[in-house]
């Protein structure tokens, strides 16, 4: 670092890069000299933090700009929900989406679980 040819090496991310950024520099700190996190969620992936405190923000946010959305979104989970208690398996319920079968995460292995 003391070369005249050094060149410093600066990460900087929003929200979850953010908290990639502040990680990155944790993790390699020979190579990452400063790292910038903004808005990154530190407390809540320390799980020192209300683990709602996020949705929550978000959700007062998303009804303030446009009223309604939040119960909006909440129903169509809801319903989503119900929908998914009618098919007998992952598969099914997945295909019935139109979403693909192999984009399915390995751990969603029964209904409770999607």
């Amino acid at each position: 670092r003391s070369s005249p040819n050094y060149c410093p090496v600066i990460t900087v991310g929003g929200s979850y890069p953010g908290f990639l950024s502040a990680m990155f520099r944790l993790a390699y700190p020979d190579f990452v000299d400063i790292s910038y996190a903004s808005s990154a969620p530190l407390k809540l992936y320390a799980q020192t933090a209300d683990q709602n405190a996020y949705y929550d923000i978000v959700t007062k946010a998303a009804d303030r700009l446009s009223p309604g959305c939040a119960d909006a979104v909440r129903v169509t989970l809801e319903e989503a929900k119900e929908q998914i208690k009618e098919f007998s398996s992952v598969k099914e319920a997945v295909k019935s989406m139109k979403m693909c079968t192999d984009t399915v995460p390995e751990y969603i292995t029964t209904l409770k679980t999607l």
